[in-house]
């Protein structure tokens, strides 16, 4: 039984991306005949200098040991907090890494499920954990993260800040309608009561492009979460999903139950993880939906990596387009998670000449803080004067 689980382990480490080779696996066997089982810490000590060969593998190494070597409750404990408390590394190897032994501790027999484990698990003493997993990036979480982060983003506040109507409301702080309080008068010609009112403030409708193509996959799906919940609080969300192909998801996302209704966008989009064609996807929209959805009070938000395979003469026409259609334009951009990102690609530099506001969305933080960006900086882009305008969004939240 000892060999058996000591075998387990070492194949956990190699997935973990430690390399441990089949002597030291005989090795470690050997070390409990020497040490024998009475300290935990002198197991732990033995086994990490048998199998580790840099300093860098003793925090996997740890969470490892404390995961396999003990109940399945306390793993299944380890699996939510312990490894999203880990600071990330520099390289994306070493996320990757965290990622894949958490994911390798999720095949192990448990008494519930993943998700279960994640809705009974009380994260209010964990505030470190939490602004860690707010902070994260959604590509480097790992699986039990990324569910939770899902959750998280169903439940943000709506980000668009409320636009000046010229309805009027009645209110006693407000200025006098003289209108209202003639009229008011002429039923009553004895009794002067003067009218107060405010012009009242609404949340504009919101259109939403989602790019699905295959750089975009996770940011894409944690989105259609976060739409989801955007849907439910405020009714007048339009959502397409585009990669060779624009498709309406509108009604899908206006289910209540937030997995039945990515089931259904799953069923109806067929061009997941594909290609990009942006331009033809732009053309289609406002061709077939522009002039029904769009209006100056509208907001058109673009969620891409800009990344596109089809640059075609086509595509400023069609941006050019939906900047004179909608109120403003947000584009939000996975790849402003790089400190050094330039717009080198020719769809980068086209777009960011009629967008708004150019935001970054790779973690929970930038969605939260949205409607704080967008009021920070109300006042349009500069659109010869782009590369500033990166450079300002660029500052970590």
């Amino acid at each position: 039984m000892i060999a058996e689980n000591l075998l387990h382990f070492s194949r956990i480490l190699r997935k973990a991306g430690i390399l441990v080779s089949p002597e030291q696996v005989l090795l470690s066997l050997q070390t409990f005949k020497i040490i024998g089982f009475n300290s935990r810490e002198d197991i732990r000590c033995a086994l990490a200098s048998v199998m580790l060969n840099q300093r860098e593998q003793k925090v996997l190494f740890d969470i490892a040991f404390d995961s396999f070597w003990s109940d399945i409750k306390l793993a299944e404990l380890l699996m939510n907090s312990t490894l999203s408390s880990i600071k990330p590394t520099h390289t994306k190897t070493k996320q990757t890494n965290h990622r894949r032994l958490l994911e390798d501790f999720s095949d192990k027999p448990k008494t519930s499920t993943l998700r279960e484990s994640i809705e009974s698990f009380d994260y209010s003493n964990s505030f470190s954990e939490k602004e860690i997993l707010r902070a994260a990036d959604f590509e480097t979480m790992s699986s039990a993260e990324f569910i939770l982060a899902k959750k998280i983003a169903e439940s943000l506040p709506i980000p668009i800040p409320k636009l000046r109507t010229y309805r009027v409301k009645k209110n006693q702080e407000g200025l006098i309608n003289l209108r209202l309080t003639l009229k008011n008068m002429s039923r009553q010609p004895f009794l002067i009561s003067p009218i107060h009112t405010n012009l009242k403030d609404k949340i504009p409708p919101i259109v939403v492009l989602l790019d699905i193509s295959g750089s975009m996959d996770r940011y894409a799906r944690l989105m259609l979460h976060y739409l989801h919940g955007l849907t439910r609080h405020h009714v007048k969300v339009s959502t397409f999903t585009f990669g060779t192909k624009l498709t309406s998801i509108t009604r899908c996302l206006k289910n209540n139950d937030p997995d039945i209704a990515l089931k259904l966008v799953e069923e109806l989009v067929v061009d997941w993880g594909g290609g990009t064609r942006l331009a033809s996807c732009l053309d289609e929209f406002n061709r077939n939906w522009a002039k029904q959805l769009l209006s100056s009070r509208s907001s058109l938000w673009l969620i891409t990596d800009g990344l596109d395979g089809e640059i075609t003469s086509s595509l400023e026409p069609a941006i050019k387009k939906l900047s004179l259609s909608a109120h403003h334009i947000v584009w939000l951009n996975p790849l402003l998670r790089y400190s050094k990102f330039e717009p080198e690609a020719p769809g980068i530099k086209l777009l960011l000449q009629y967008v708004n506001y150019f935001l970054p969305m790779h973690n929970l933080n930038h969605l939260a803080n949205l409607e704080q960006e967008l009021r920070k900086t109300r006042k349009s882009i500069q659109r010869q004067n782009y590369p500033q305008a990166i450079k300002l969004y660029l500052q970590p939240i």
